[in-house]
């Protein structure tokens, strides 16, 4: 039974040793300042762990506290705040000492910033409405080196909703690292728009026909205007202006409408239909008037006004309403 009494006092001895290892508290002995490169701050980035179980330690020491700060600045920690992150990473004793805070900074590599230039450069004259226009795109303002964290660049330029040239523009990148949101870049662009627009020959009314004789295709740069040139040629505008214009001005859209089909005071013919029989006459347009619209009309003969739809230039069909 000799044999029984050596196995009962090696097991006393195991388990004594066994006892006297989770007795070992765990060291945790704060840098007073580092420099990360990972997106997150581990224990054992800021701190030497010793002491407990090794496999324990190594855990600890790669267990994430807090997110890494940006580029250029600096996170600081105290111990007491070090101490309540690290609840719940170990059921061991601790002992925190070392630093009484860390100051944390991301280690950055320089990025030029050249490459976000070009890119939304690109994508800005790709986004623009210029078919048939001369574009130069250029920038405003320098384009100094990106201070970034380590990791794999990737750029996308934000859509451009509105598509027509301005003479200022700004372009938003936004640069992610390793497939994470890091940053919003914005470049900003001077814009000249060059196209053949309608220009005005000489100082026209209130209500005066475009044609060949008083307006003329010119290259201009339409980019700083607030509303879109005419850009159709001289011939072919069908529109009259809104309001005058002076010798030399580029013709918008909003100065313009188009030409009436039937225009006040002039002689129209008038159709009225009853049943499978039309019957014609004709009036005077007491109002201009579009294809589709309802405008007042007095019939030869008649001293009252009626109501006529306009069918086509000087033709009027008088129709339930």
């Amino acid at each position: 039974m000799r044999w029984i009494r050596y196995l009962f006092l090696a097991i006393l001895a195991d388990s004594a040793s066994l006892a006297q290892a989770a007795d070992v508290a765990l060291h945790v002995t704060l840098n007073p300042s580092v420099q990360v490169e990972a997106h997150s701050v581990l224990l054992g980035d800021i701190a030497t762990l010793s002491g407990g179980n090794g496999d324990s330690v190594n855990r600890l020491a790669a267990s994430p506290i807090a997110p890494a700060p940006q580029p250029g600045y600096t996170l600081h920690l105290s111990r007491d705040e070090i101490a309540h992150l690290m609840r719940g990473l170990t059921t061991a004793s601790v002992v925190l000492d070392g630093a009484p805070a860390v100051s944390i900074e991301t280690q950055t590599t320089t990025f030029d910033s050249a490459a976000v230039v070009a890119l939304a450069q690109r994508h800005l004259r790709d986004s623009l409405l210029a078919v048939g226009h001369t574009l130069d795109i250029t920038p405003l303002d320098p384009s100094p080196p990106l201070a970034l964290a380590h990791g794999v660049v990737d750029l996308r330029p934000r859509p451009i909703q509105d598509r027509r040239a301005y003479h200022q523009m700004t372009v938003w990148v936004d640069l992610y690292l390793d497939g994470r949101f890091d940053r919003a870049v914005p470049t900003r662009f001077k814009v000249t728009d060059t196209v053949a627009t309608l220009v005005a020959r000489r100082d026209l009314p209130k209500g005066t026909t475009l044609d060949c004789n008083n307006a003329a295709q010119v290259p201009q740069d339409v980019a700083p205007l607030d509303v879109a040139a005419l850009t159709t040629t001289c011939d072919s505008v069908h529109a009259r202006l809104k309001r005058s214009v002076v010798a030399g001005e580029v013709l918008t859209v909003d100065q313009v409408e188009p030409n009436p089909a039937v225009h006040q005071g002039e002689r129209v013919a008038i159709s009225v239909a009853q049943g499978a029989v039309v019957l014609e006459s004709s009036g005077i347009a007491l109002e201009d008037g579009l294809p589709g619209q309802r405008i007042p009309v007095r019939a030869a003969q008649a001293s009252d006004p009626i109501l006529a739809l306009v069918v086509a230039p000087g033709q009027v069909k008088v129709t339930d309403p």
